[in-house]
């Protein structure tokens, strides 16, 4: 099929990975009886190891809005070890933003920096429309 198309297949299929994750957050908080908002996302946020997967600084958490630098990453590490080169950047790219986005549509995830994309650190700001 060739890498493009491989590429478009992997960033559909994480868009909807991470839409379903999302769906799933706020179907739980919503029957745990927490509000949808950005502070709930980030201190519930679903997954048991992010809080180890990396070192982060600068670190933001505001009712409109959550930042993160990562310097370091056992998942970037991990990616740079299996070689796994462009395919590596959509499971930030497309996932993170679709599980934001079905959590909260008033709710948006940007990555202006990205260790796989060659940037020394990752940056993750999420925002949260009032």
């Amino acid at each position: 099929m060739g890498e493009d198309t491989t590429e478009d297949i992997l960033r559909r299929a994480l868009r909807k990975w991470g839409a379903w994750r999302g769906e799933e957050m706020r179907q739980d908080h919503e029957n745990r009886g927490r509000p949808l908002s950005l502070e709930t996302f980030i201190t519930f946020f679903d997954d048991p190891a992010a809080g180890d997967a990396w070192v982060a600084e600068n670190v933001n958490l505001t009712p409109n809005e959550h930042s993160k630098d990562v310097t370091s990453s056992a998942y970037s590490e991990w990616f740079q070890k299996l070689a796994t080169g462009r395919f590596a950047i959509p499971m930030w790219e497309e996932a993170l933003p679709a599980q934001a986005k079905a959590y909260n549509s008033a709710m948006e995830m940007t990555i202006p920096q990205l260790i796989e994309r060659g940037d020394p650190i990752s940056r993750f700001v999420y925002t949260l429309r009032s």
